[in-house]
C-alpha cells in the first residue's frame, strides 16, 4: 500500500521545529532524516551466473537439507562510487537452488538515495542460519574462516550502483526492479597426481599409496574479501593446510584443493605460489614440489595436473585459456 511521504515530513519538521525553537543555536542537521525514510519498496531478483546449470564442479554441490543465505547491504555513495553510510542491511534464508531454478527475489525497502548494493550468497544447513566457513558481518571484510577445500565451501557475490535520488521529491511511495547476478568471489583448484603409472613402475606394486598432502603457500594469500570493491583483502604469509588424497581414478591421483579469494579492480585471475608435499600413510615423505606458480580464475576450476608423486623440484607452465567449464595446467616432467 502507497503512504504518503508528505504527511510524514510534515510531522518530523512540525517535530525538529519544537525541538529547536527557543534554543539560542539551532541545530537543523537532523532534517536529514527526511532522505532516510525508506520509501523505494525495491524487488531485487538476485540471479546465478549461468554455469550453475551447466558446471560439473565437485564443490557445486547443493542437497536438499541445505538452504542458500543471502546477505545484502546497501551503502550511501559519493559521485566517485566510494562508500559512505550503511543505510540498510538485510539477511534472507531461501530455499536450495537447483538445474533450472537460480534465481531468488527479494524485496527490501531503501532511501530515495545513490546506493551501492552489495551481496553475497552462502550455504546454511537447513534450520540453522551461520555458515562455519565465512564470516558475513560486514560484507566489505568477508572473513574465510578455514583453509583447504569443503564441499559446502562455496558462496556467490556481486556490487552494483543503484540510484533512487529520481524519486527523492515524489510525495508517494515508489515500487521498483531490479537484477543482479553473482559470481563466485573466488577460484577453485585441484591438485592432481598424472604419474601414478610411472610410480607403480618404479616402486612396486606393493608402493605405498600417498595418503595426505600437506600445501604450503609461498608468499600470501588473501583471507578476507571486499563485496563492496569485490576484491581480495587481508594478505596473509605462511598458510598451510593438510588434504587427505585419493582415490585414485584411472592414471590420476588427486592430491589437494582449495578455494582462494581472486580478483582486483582491472583483472578476473590471479597467479598464487605453494609447495606441494605427499606423504604415504606412515607420514614417510614420497616427494615434494619446488614452488608452483598456478594462474587461477575468478568463478571457475582449475586443475593443476603433474609429476607429483615421482619428481622432486618439479616447476610449472603457463595455462590453457581455451576452456569450457574449468582449467586445465599441466606441469611437465
Amino acid at each position: 500500500m502507497k503512504t504518503n511521504r508528505l504527511y510524514y515530513k510534515l510531522i518530523l519538521l512540525l517535530a525538529l521545529a519544537a525541538v529547536s525553537f527557543g534554543c539560542e543555536k539551532k541545530d537543523l542537521t537532523s532534517i536529514d532524516q527526511l532522505d532516510d525514510l525508506l520509501f523505494v519498496h525495491a524487488t531485487y531478483t538476485i540471479n546465478f551466473n549461468s554455469a550453475w546449470d551447466n558446471e560439473k564442479t565437485p564443490y557445486l554441490n547443493v542437497a536438499s537439507d541445505y538452504d542458500v543465505r543471502y546477505t545484502l547491504e546497501f551503502w550511501t555513495i559519493d559521485a566517485d562510487g566510494n562508500k559512505n553510510k550503511l543505510v540498510v542491511r538485510k539477511q534472507v534464508i531461501g530455499s536450495a537452488l537447483a538445474e533450472g531454478n537460480n534465481s531468488q527475489v527479494i524485496k527490501v525497502d531503501l532511501p530515495g538515495k545513490k546506493l551501492k548494493a552489495v551481496v553475497w550468497a552462502d550455504l546454511v544447513k537447513k534450520g540453522e542460519t551461520s555458515n562455519p566457513f565465512f564470516d558475513v558481518s560486514d560484507l566489505t571484510q568477508v572473513k574465510m574462516l578455514s583453509i583447504g577445500f569443503n564441499k559446502d565451501k562455496d558462496a556467490f557475490s556481486n556490487a552494483q550502483d543503484v540510484d533512487y535520488t529520481i524519486y527523492a521529491k515524489d510525495i508517494t511511495d515508489v515500487d521498483v526492479t531490479e537484477s543482479i547476478t553473482l559470481l563466485r568471489p573466488f577460484a577453485c583448484y585441484n591438485v592432481v597426481a598424472n604419474d601414478y603409472e610411472k610410480y607403480i613402475t618404479e616402486k612396486g606394486n606393493n608402493a605405498p599409496l600417498p595418503a595426505f598432502t600437506n600445501i604450503a603457500y609461498q608468499l600470501w594469500i588473501p583471507t578476507q574479501y571486499n563485496a563492496f570493491a569485490q576484491m581480495p583483502q587481508g594478505a596473509t604469509t605462511a598458510l598451510s593446510y593438510k588434504y587427505t588424497s585419493g582415490p585414485l581414478s584411472g592414471e590420476l591421483y588427486p592430491l589437494a584443493s582449495d578455494v582462494i579469494f581472486v580478483g582486483t579492480a582491472d583483472t578476473d585471475f590471479q597467479y598464487y605460489n605453494f609447495i606441494a608435499a605427499v606423504y604415504d600413510a606412515n607420514s614417510v615423505l614420497v616427494a615434494t614440489s619446488a614452488n608452483v606458480e598456478a594462474k587461477i580464475l575468478r568463478n571457475k576450476l582449475t586443475y593443476i595436473y603433474g609429476p607429483f608423486i615421482t619428481t622432486s623440484n618439479i616447476g610449472t607452465s603457463g595455462i590453457d585459456d581455451s576452456f569450457d567449464d574449468h582449467i586445465d595446467v599441466v606441469i611437465p616432467d
